[in-house]
């Protein structure tokens, strides 16, 4: 309407103003509706009768139609508006769903939705696109393949970025999958410098899970510097870094508006910083190959890892993070061993390990089975030494 109150039509399309009456206000038409309406206003889309909006004279022949209504990817029903709010976030049900296929290790049923939703109108959409080529990256790492194997679906994701509605959240994004290959690579200070680049890239953003998940960059990485580093003074520096990225990435997450649509996404992520937390306490990495391995933890530390595990645990994560807090787990105990010598500590990271293999086994996690066989190996050489040392009175 215009500001006579009047319907006004372009190209077929009926552009309405919402002019509030007591509170509501009431929208109908027969062609596409673009609803314009201000940051406090809220939106409701009632249901309908019709099967779909796929064209006017619908008769459920198109492929989205054929879909039983359970099997229809979850794409968000209607963008969000409001200056406050990303356009990106209008995919967050799908974003929400493949991560939890991926983390769950249903790579099956990921590949089955995946041709689902190539029926889709919407899977031609830029957004979409590269959010289905980071989620197939992201599978990449998840079963602990080489990631020199997703560079062609990096190369796609550059191209289609500039025509995506957010192009600095997807660049945040696809920032992430490169910082993982240069891990695979061993180059932690490159990947370092791209954590610090994607912070950059969406510090103008409200507080929200994508912000949260982008704090959690750096907040790994200098777990891997602590486990590393040996100089005292240094060591404590990065730790305090860590902690608070740790921090701010579960407050961010907290704050999350649209937490209906990534519920999965949401929980795991807090989880995944505490569980950061604690590694960054414990100078642990989930390799064993690192120079913190016979290191003393002080008790202070171990005290905090053993909150920030229990708060990552109160939420359901997903069995990919469950298998890495099974590994963090194990090796509380066996810090808890080296300061105690209580051979129950080590009777539990032990079992916290076997747990983790058979988990990640389960879910077929190749490097979470290779950390936790570290694990095994290295605590079945830790116990028959430390008898012999009691044996012999000292």
């Amino acid at each position: 309407m215009d500001d006579r109150g009047r319907n006004v039509h372009s190209e077929g399309v009926t552009l309405v103003k919402l002019c509030t009456v007591q509170n509501r206000s009431t929208v109908t038409g027969n062609h596409s509706i673009i609803i314009q309406a201000g940051d406090n206003a809220n939106i409701t889309v009632p249901s309908t009768s019709e099967c779909c909006s796929c064209h006017d004279d619908c008769a459920c022949s198109c492929s989205c139609c054929k879909m039983a209504e359970a099997d229809k990817p979850p794409v968000a029903i209607v963008p969000y508006t409001g200056s406050a709010n990303s356009p990106s976030q209008k995919h967050n049900r799908l974003f929400d769903h493949l991560f939890k296929l991926r983390h769950n290790g249903q790579l099956k049923d990921y590949e089955n939705y995946m041709g689902i939703l190539q029926e889709t109108p919407d899977f031609r959409k830029a957004d979409v696109q590269v959010l289905v080529k980071l989620s197939d990256a992201y599978c990449v790492w998840v079963k602990g393949e080489p990631l020199q194997k997703v560079g062609k679906l990096i190369d796609d994701v550059d191209k289609l970025i500039p025509d995506t509605d957010s192009p600095s959240e997807f660049e945040a994004l696809k920032t992430h999958v490169t910082l993982l290959m240069c891990l695979q690579q061993g180059k932690l200070t490159e990947g370092l410098q791209k954590s610090y680049f994607a912070l950059q890239k969406v510090h103008h953003l409200r507080p929200g899970y994508l912000k949260g998940f982008i704090f959690s960059f750096p907040a790994y990485l200098l777990s891997l510097l602590v486990a590393n580093e040996s100089n005292p003074e240094a060591r404590e520096a990065i730790r305090r870094q860590g902690i608070e990225y740790c921090k701010l990435g579960i407050d961010s997450t907290d704050l999350e508006s649209d937490m209906q649509h990534l519920t999965v996404t949401c929980e795991n992520l807090k989880s995944t910083c505490h569980l950061y937390m604690a590694m960054l306490h414990l100078d642990d990495a989930f390799t064993t190959q690192t120079a913190s391995r016979g290191r003393r933890v002080s008790t202070e530390n171990l005290q905090a890892a053993t909150e920030a595990l229990k708060a990552a645990n109160q939420s359901t994560p997903a069995p990919f993070t469950r298998a890495r807090l099974l590994l963090v787990t194990s090796d509380l105990r066996f810090r808890q061993w080296q300061e105690s010598r209580d051979v129950e500590y080590h009777k539990k990271a032990m079992q916290k390990a076997k747990r983790a293999k058979e988990l990640a086994e389960e879910y077929n996690f190749l490097s979470e089975t290779v950390y936790a066989k570290e694990r095994i190996a290295f605590l079945e050489e830790q116990l028959p030494l430390d008898t012999k040392t009691v044996g012999r009175g000292c």
